[in-house]
């Protein structure tokens, strides 16, 4: 956190505007605890880390955009779709690759069977589909609402 904070020091004293992401308390969402902060200038630098997987990307883009905009947003839908989307696609993509090779495909030998794998753990951590899906509908709900 404290290399985040110096970031964020030098970025604004060089004039540089800051996008700040930070992770909330989710029942079951991961590797990153409660409080885990990145921070992306308008350069697109980042510092820090808010998911370590496929999220980050997107993260980062939507950090720019804001940036752009001036004006702060809470991208909590934005980003379970997102989380949600990359992960099962990434799944697929996997379970594919893992057809193509046959048998061939769950042997340590072939690259397939850890990016199968790895890919599982993509819908699992980082809060589950389920929980993303819970999200989602929640924050739907909320901006029907309003």
């Amino acid at each position: 956190m404290r290399e985040i904070i110096l970031d964020i020091e030098k970025w604004v004293t060089q004039g540089k505007r800051v996008a700040i992401a930070r992770v909330i308390s989710l029942e079951g969402s991961g590797p990153r605890d409660a409080g885990a902060a990145m921070a992306v200038n308008e350069d697109g630098v980042v510092s820090g880390s808010v998911s370590g997987g496929c999220v980050e990307g997107a993260v980062v883009t939507e950090a720019l955009e804001i940036i752009e905009s001036g004006e702060g947003k809470n991208v909590t839908l934005e980003s379970s779709c997102a989380k949600l989307f990359c992960s099962e696609i990434l799944g697929k993509i996997a379970d594919r690759a893992v057809q193509i090779h046959g048998g061939a495909g769950y042997m340590s030998e072939y690259a397939v069977e850890r990016l199968y794998r790895d890919a599982r753990l993509f819908r699992i951590y980082e809060g589950t589909s389920q929980i993303q899906q819970l999200i989602i509908a929640r924050e739907t709900i909320k901006n029907f609402k309003n």
